[in-house]
């Protein structure tokens, strides 16, 4: 088993630092972006169409290539990590970008 090197908060606050992104694709971005923008799983199913188990489990699988945390159960909910909080503006800058390359 490799190990792997868990990101400094320095990479984690430099959100557009390329490092971070690359063990994530273009959907997986969507429903990171999607979770936090709805503030639920349930509502990023139903936005973007997908199942909620299917959104849990991208969710877990971001998790895990990122190493760190991005959702944690708090009084029956899921809240977002302060890791999760720092990546949101550059996941915000990045779809913005997509949709603008869709649109061009």
């Amino acid at each position: 088993m490799t190990d792997f090197c868990r990101p400094s908060t320095e990479d984690i606050e430099q959100s557009h630092n390329p490092w971070l992104w690359s063990d994530m694709n273009a959907r997986q971005l969507e429903i990171f972006h999607a979770v936090m923008r709805s503030g639920t799983i349930t509502g990023a199913a139903a936005f973007l169409g997908i199942s909620q188990p299917a959104v849990s489990k991208a969710m877990r699988a971001i998790e895990r290539n990122l190493g760190f945390k991005l959702l944690r159960p708090l009084k029956g909910r899921l809240h977002p990590t302060p890791e999760a909080q720092r990546l949101l503006p550059g996941a915000d800058r990045i779809m913005s970008e997509l949709s603008a390359l869709e649109t061009a």
